[in-house]
């Protein structure tokens, strides 16, 4: 369940559990996509802000056993990560999938 509307992952192909598993090649080409996704998402939105998200091993909250970085739009006053969760209506995850592919 996304965080906020625009909540997107980005994730490697290559699976590992840690960050620092993965090769450098590979952890260099994830920071560059992050940085695409990341600019397309705020762009989406008009500008607005986000974290970039690692949880990296259980202890520090990952869930799925897959590096995975997560791209979480923040309006001012918004929840603190992972505390709420949002429902997308039918269709509308579609349509904010299409505004941050249309940024990229």
């Amino acid at each position: 369940m996304p965080c906020a509307k625009g909540h997107t992952l980005v994730i490697p192909k290559l699976e590992v559990k840690r960050l620092e598993d993965l090769p450098e090649a590979q952890a260099l080409s994830l920071m560059r996509t992050m940085q695409h996704v990341a600019k397309a998402v705020s762009a989406a939105f008009n500008g607005i802000d986000y974290n970039l998200i690692l949880n990296n091993g259980i202890n520090a909250g990952q869930e799925i056993e897959h590096v995975h970085f997560h791209v979480l739009p923040r309006t001012h006053g918004s929840p603190r990560p992972f505390r709420e969760r949002v429902q997308y209506a039918d269709g509308e995850m579609q349509e904010v999938g299409a505004m941050i592919r249309n940024c990229l």
